[in-house]
């Protein structure tokens, strides 16, 4: 009974994605977005969305999504982690979305009453923050453009450490093909070692590493479009530019209204005003001021044991020079 009126309930919920929207496939890729939590995904989410041909499919993977009868996964955290049907379980779901039969994640009444509901579109920017092991998989299943999205993983980790959730590193320790593809005995009895003994940070940290491993150090990602958290605060311009050309987005100036950067009519002097409201340097920095050396010591211990070189001590942008640009 509970199931059926969970199900009437999203029913209700993505309606109007459901019966206001008209969606036909358009010649470009539908986008979709691999992350970590806290690392900006909804920022970029809707600086994406804000073009006037995408609709958002927001997080289709958190377990909110599954509960009720609409889907074949079970609203388990141990389901979306580690089960051994779970990748084609996932192809199923997404392909249901894609062919338009399933709307969970898109728009709701919220969208339609503050004016944001898109009525006519051709393209889609879905939101991943589970499963990025299987990123090749959904490449190869369906006709998609990959934007890993990265952010220092301390800055996740105290993020995630304030808010106290998003306790999975278990769910990949009990993932019995994850293991064997991507850890070797020496890993796993260190992640157990740290799940055991270590701090909330430092698990947070080794929950960092696990999520990120398969894409940093094993997958294809030559067609993936790279991004950081970083590079969208303090090279704002420059990244939005990036996602207009290399996304073939159809408006720069949407972009830049997204964020609140002036568009090219803008004048010079409402620009200047603009674009120094805040300091963007310290933007990036401010988990330092949150964090003891040793604790940063502790982080990049954990991080070196998984030959994790994207992020460096004393740097607070990507490495260029990583071995993961080399992959």
């Amino acid at each position: 009974m509970i199931d059926r009126l969970r199900t009437i309930r999203e029913r209700l919920k993505y309606s109007p994605a459901k019966f206001l929207n008209s969606h036909s496939e358009g010649d470009k890729k539908d986008i979709f977005i691999f992350t970590s939590p806290r690392s900006g995904s909804t920022w970029l989410m809707e600086l994406i969305a804000s073009q006037d041909n995408i609709k958002f499919v927001n997080e289709p993977l958190h377990i909110n999504r599954h509960k009720g009868l609409l889907t074949d996964i079970t609203p388990d955290w141990s389901e979306i982690y580690s089960k051994k049907n779970r990748k084609e379980k996932f192809m199923n779901y997404f392909s249901r979305i894609l062919n338009e039969e399933l709307y969970v994640g898109q728009q709701k009444l919220k969208e339609l009453f503050n004016g944001e509901f898109k009525f006519i579109t051709n393209r889609r920017v879905f939101k991943i923050l589970r499963a990025k092991d299987l990123i090749n998989y959904f490449e190869d299943e369906f006709q998609i453009q990959v934007v890993y999205l990265l952010r220092h993983p301390i800055a996740v980790a105290l993020s995630l450490a304030e808010r106290d959730f998003e306790e999975r590193v278990e769910y990949f320790l009990n993932n019995k093909e994850y293991i064997d593809q991507f850890l070797n005995d020496d890993l796993v009895e260190f992640s157990k070692f740290i799940l055991a003994n270590g701090s909330k940070f430092e698990i947070k940290i080794l929950q960092w590493c696990l999520e990120n491993l398969p894409p940093l150090k094993f997958l294809d990602n030559k067609e993936w479009l790279i991004i950081s958290y970083e590079e969208m605060v303090i090279e704002e311009e420059n990244t939005l530019d990036k996602l207009y050309k290399e996304l073939e987005l159809e408006s720069l100036d949407k972009l830049y209204r997204q964020v609140g950067i002036p568009s090219r009519t803008t004048s010079n002097d409402q620009a200047e005003k603009i674009l120094n409201k805040s300091d963007k340097e310290n933007i990036i920095k401010k988990w330092t001021n949150k964090i003891s050396k040793e604790e940063e010591d502790k982080a990049f211990s954990i991080l070196d044991k998984f030959d994790m070189d994207i992020y460096q001590r004393g740097k607070f942008t990507i490495n260029s020079k990583s071995d993961f640009f080399n992959n």
